[in-house]
């Protein structure tokens, strides 16, 4: 799957597809356009090339629940790759979201690839 996030309708329609009749730790396309912005951000502020960005992925992760949770929690996994020209929508998945000791936060993660991390400046301005 590969879906540019700039087609709003086509990014929905594939996570409606996958999260169904789920109604708990969703995730819709303002979620994911707020993980690229700080993806976007995180970037800049490591002062990472714009070229060396194509690759770099940002996964999303639903909320953990309680340990006293009695069901089988479950949420939508997203992620998202940088192009050469914008970013896509590279795989979803309905899966198990576990549990932790008093729950814990949605979370998304920026994964950089080898390109980008040899790109990082050895000094960055204060």
């Amino acid at each position: 799957m590969k879906i540019n996030i700039n087609y709003v309708e086509k990014v929905q329609a594939a996570l409606d597809a996958e999260q169904g009749t789920c109604r708990t730790r969703l995730v819709d396309v303002e979620d994911i356009n707020c993980a690229i912005v700080r993806a976007i951000t995180k970037l800049k502020e490591l002062e990472i090339p714009k070229k060396a960005w194509v690759g770099c992925s940002v996964h999303l992760s639903p909320e953990k629940v309680a340990n006293s949770y009695k069901g089988i929690p479950t949420g939508t996994f997203v992620t998202v790759t940088c192009g050469a020209t914008s970013w896509f929508v590279t795989w979803i998945r309905r899966g198990y979201s576990g549990s932790a000791p008093y729950g814990r936060g949605a979370r998304e993660s920026l994964e950089l690839t080898d390109n980008a991390k040899a790109s990082i400046p050895s000094i960055i301005r204060l």
